[in-house]
């Protein structure tokens, strides 16, 4: 069975899908920057590809005020699994 290997970039979108995955709440950017170790920005970067592709969004207030978190965070939501 021959095994994928998988770009670089790939392999860091699935670190950050995976830190999702454990929590079943939205997630503050900060959060999972330092699970993994990334500065915000890198983290940031990271964030905005998954946006594009549809695996995570922005929470809405709603969501926010649910969990009592702040209004102007940078919270996300796991969309869908890779």
């Amino acid at each position: 069975m021959a095994r994928t290997v998988l770009k670089p970039s790939q392999k860091l979108l699935e670190i950050i899908i995976g830190c999702f995955s454990r929590y079943s709440t939205p997630l503050y950017l900060g959060i999972v920057s330092v699970e993994i170790g990334w500065g915000l920005s890198r983290t940031q970067e990271m964030f905005d590809e998954l946006i594009e592709q549809g695996k995570i969004r922005h929470a809405t207030l709603e969501e926010k005020g649910a969990k009592r978190m702040e209004p102007d965070a940078n919270v996300y939501v796991l969309v869908s699994r890779v």
